[in-house]
């Protein structure tokens, strides 16, 4: 029995050589995530929006590196839908701070967070949603973005006194 990192990774190298294990990125393209469904009320706040995550990783599954390049861009877009820049609000600037998977055994986690910075004291918002993780596919992964997001929005809009939000 292994009982030490070292051996571990000498076993793990091993599987992904022979081709036990593939360690390919799992790829997120741009088309494959959705807008998130937003009511129809918009709100007025203005939101600079800041990537100030230490790295652009967005973690791993398994043995497999998770990537969406353009998250932050896709986060604006969303943010962009549902609230409206006007000119007698002072202009705040969220910090996406985190926006990462995590998986434990049979479930997937996706959390996005951000602090939003102003004339008032700052205030952080946590967008996440857990589900059983079933085949580690892009519509997969998408959809676990795409309802974290919708979570984030949500909690900013209510935070931020804007309109409620439907489903």
């Amino acid at each position: 029995m292994l009982n030490n990192r070292a051996g571990w990774i000498a076993i793990l190298a091993m599987l992904s050589l022979s081709g036990c294990v593939s360690t390919a990125p799992v790829k997120i393209q741009s088309n494959a995530i959705d807008d998130v469904r937003l009511s129809a009320t918009r709100c007025a706040l203005n939101l600079k929006l800041v990537d100030s995550r230490p790295s652009v990783e967005l973690g791993s599954i398994g043995f497999k590196e998770f990537q969406f390049q353009d998250y932050p861009s896709y986060l604006q877009r969303q943010l962009d839908r549902k609230f409206y820049a006007t000119s007698d609000k002072a202009t705040l600037e969220a910090h996406l701070l985190r926006a990462y998977i995590e998986t434990n055994r049979s479930t997937l986690t996706f959390n996005v967070v951000i602090k939003l910075e102003g004339e008032t004291p700052a205030r952080i918002y946590r967008g996440d949603t857990t589900s059983t993780n079933f085949f580690n596919s892009q519509p997969e992964l998408a959809a676990y973005m795409e309802r974290a997001t919708r979570e984030l929005i949500e909690k900013i809009a209510v935070g931020e006194n804007c309109p409620a939000l439907k489903p």
